[in-house]
């Protein structure tokens, strides 16, 4: 007899992966620190380049430039999207993000940070494999804070590999969670 796969999930039966071969979705995000960072947020920079493929990165940003010289370095290097790591006095580190160049954005304050080598994950992990977004249901619940909707939404723009992106695998392989507490996110 013949074995029929009646699995809905089955990707190979998927109609949306074979029809669609070009990348729509163009999201580009631009990471890139200030001058001065400490090799800790050096290191977790490279490590956000590492998981986001479609990312492009900037020598540094000088301090005495303004914020607003964001929105023209985004345009040369035509992102839509923006993450800026800025140290203050090597010990406060801030996480800018936005949607370039009319969208909005998020000053972050990062603490307890952990990056892929002190952790020493050494996983089969594909290189170019599109993360798994988890969102906690906080981010969904618009009632206690409704800005968490919105910041759902610019982490799936910063975190969110696009569909058919050249130097994307069209696997997912690894999972990057959202947790909301404390009055703090969890990632």
């Amino acid at each position: 007899g013949e074995v029929v796969n009646k699995d809905p999930y089955y990707l190979e039966d998927a109609e949306y992966i074979k029809t669609e071969h070009r990348w729509r979705n163009r999201q580009r995000v631009l990471v890139f620190g200030s001058r001065g960072i400490t090799s800790r947020y050096r290191h977790l920079l490279e490590d956000v380049k590492r998981l986001c493929v479609h990312s492009k990165s900037e020598p540094k940003f000088e301090k005495k430039q303004r914020l607003q010289d964001l929105k023209e370095i985004c345009e040369l290097k035509s992102c839509n999207n923006c993450m800026y790591l800025e140290c203050r006095k090597s010990e406060y580190c801030y996480l800018w993000m936005g949607c370039m160049p009319n969208g909005p954005t998020a000053k972050f304050q990062i603490h307890n940070v952990h990056t892929l080598g002190e952790m020493k994950l050494t996983g089969n992990c594909l290189h170019g494999s599109r993360p798994l977004l988890h969102f906690d249901a906080a981010f969904d619940d618009n009632t206690n804070s409704p800005q968490l909707a919105l910041y759902k939404q610019m982490f799936i723009k910063m975190f969110g590999v696009p569909r058919n992106h050249p130097k994307s695998k069209p696997f997912y392989d690894h999972v990057m969670a959202f947790y909301w507490l404390d009055n703090k996110i969890w990632i």
